[in-house]
């Protein structure tokens, strides 16, 4: 009789057109329509992988993230803080666990304790975390953003 050896198994691919699933967490512009016009995020293509970092909206409705030791923007309008880890990820559903923390409101800044969430995520959803609304001001449009988390593919 023989004794079983190790047993690997390789998770299947992507379906065609679908991409290498990651989660994005950040800032997303937003156009009229509600549609995504630009965004400002870090990504995590794996389990155990962490997402850190700030998000940021400066005037006129440019967006920037930040990691490490590198400041925020003085010219930075609002800010978001993030910190969290992806407990698992398959091409199908993602699992995370996220503190976010507004940081910065209209170049206020704020001394906010953050929310935690746990999220389960299928391929394609979003969830909203906050959001914010600039009014038109000088050469600048109005301009709105939201901070989401995403599970997709950088095709998607």
């Amino acid at each position: 009789m023989r004794a079983p050896g190790p047993v690997w198994a390789q998770a299947p691919p992507s379906p065609p057109g679908m991409g290498t699933p990651l989660v994005q967490a950040g800032l997303f512009s937003l156009r009229p329509d509600g549609s995504v016009g630009g965004f400002a995020v870090d990504t995590a293509e794996a389990a155990g992988e962490d997402i850190s970092g700030a998000v940021y909206l400066a005037p006129c409705g440019s967006l920037g993230a930040v990691s490490g030791p590198r400041p925020i923007p003085a010219s930075a309008t609002d800010v978001w803080k993030l910190s969290g880890r992806v407990l698992a990820l398959t091409d199908t559903e993602a699992s995370l666990h996220l503190t976010w923390q507004r940081a910065r409101r209209a170049g206020q800044e704020l001394s906010d304790p953050g929310e935690t969430v746990t999220l389960t995520l299928r391929r394609g959803e979003r969830t909203r975390l906050d959001t914010v609304a600039l009014p038109a001001a000088g050469l600048c449009e109005e301009r709105s953003a939201a901070l989401d988390v995403v599970f997709a593919s950088r095709d998607e």
